[in-house]
């Protein structure tokens, strides 16, 4: 019997939690396949995106693969294009060509697939599929208290202690003078007051869209505590930031400034990291970001790259081809919350 495409509702759910767990070898607990997060990710309406967010191939009654939408919008001086970033990609073993099969019928709901980072067997297999290589996200990391760190981090004890002494000399090392007249301000949702800030996204380079309704989309997930702040110098409103904390692990999930200068990226990095080493739960900082003045200014800010995640798009139409690079941030995918319990940390 030959696959069913279907657009997955509610019902689904018990099943596609199994398939995904069996699919990712994850424990019965894993936090991204808890029900309450499930629904969130694919049933719980989200600006950029009408109706379900999760699609199965089906034979005989079970399914044989399964990918879930994460809608990324891009932007540039000249055009605006859809994107989706394919997430809990899986197929069975036992229905060769399942998960291609799927990838192909969602490739014609939109304009553009996007995928960052993934297993090496996924990476191998893209550009296959007529995936191209178009950047990176470069992840950084500010070790914030590097004897906690120690603490909490797992055997054996010899690396552990290597890897303490490092640490606490990064740490040192991080120390660095904040801007003056900056500040940040928590907010438990962001308000109209910021589309003038949105507004600027669009640039001679391809962008990654945001709104309001989808900071506070974010700001709602049940998966890990997200935070959202304002960025002032003085009473004038500069920017915003948006922090997932996973464990003792803080990361700035998307910041954006009004100014694209090296001094705003520079003093929005450096007040945003020295808010958040203020919560004795923080061991570590991270950041992420395609775009390279602000990965420059998260290094200036006293973080260390950590990890490249290679960014793949899939892009038929060549709509995005004069935009490169596109400006993309941990806020485009679920490694925003992704948590791995083995290696809590990037340090």
């Amino acid at each position: 019997m030959g696959l069913e495409f279907l657009s997955a509702d509610s019902s689904l759910l018990p099943k596609i939690a199994d398939f995904l767990r069996t699919c990712f070898c994850a424990r019965p607990d894993s936090v991204s396949f808890r029900s309450e997060v499930l629904h969130w990710k694919y049933f719980r309406p989200r600006p950029g995106w009408d109706g379900s967010r999760s699609f199965v191939a089906m034979q005989n009654g079970d399914i044989a693969a399964h990918a879930g939408v994460w809608p990324v919008h891009f932007l540039s001086a000249e055009k605006e294009v859809n994107g989706v970033h394919l997430i809990d990609w899986a197929a069975s073993r036992s229905v060769p060509g399942a998960g291609v099969h799927l990838l192909r019928k969602l490739a014609a709901l939109t304009d553009v697939l996007l995928t960052i980072g993934g297993s090496a067997a996924t990476q191998q297999i893209l550009p296959k599929l007529g995936y191209k290589k178009v950047g990176a996200l470069k992840r950084s990391a500010r070790v914030v208290r590097p004897l906690m760190q120690f603490r909490a981090a797992p055997p054996p004890q010899w690396k552990r202690v290597l890897r303490f002494l490092r640490n606490s000399a990064w740490a040192y090392a991080a120390r660095i003078s904040y801007p003056q007249g900056w500040r940040a301000q928590y907010v438990s949702s962001f308000s109209s007051d910021l589309d003038r800030i949105i507004s600027l996204r669009r640039a001679s380079k391809a962008s990654s869209a945001r709104t309001v309704s989808t900071l506070n989309y974010m700001l709602a997930c049940p998966a890990v505590r997200f935070s959202g702040f304002l960025l002032f110098r003085g009473d004038d409103l500069q920017g915003y930031f948006m922090v997932s904390q996973v464990g003792c692990q803080a990361r700035i999930v998307d910041l954006w400034v009004i100014e694209d200068t090296p001094a705003c990226w520079r003093s929005a990095c450096a007040i945003a990291a020295r808010s958040l080493e203020e919560n004795s739960d923080t061991h570590e900082i991270v950041a992420a970001t395609s775009f390279e003045s602000l990965h420059n200014s998260w290094l200036q800010a006293g973080f260390r790259q950590r990890q490249l995640d290679p960014v793949y798009l899939y892009d038929p139409a060549n709509l995005l081809a004069d935009a490169l690079p596109i400006h993309l941030s941990l806020l485009d995918g679920d490694q925003c919350f992704l948590h791995d319990a083995a290696h809590p940390y990037l340090t």
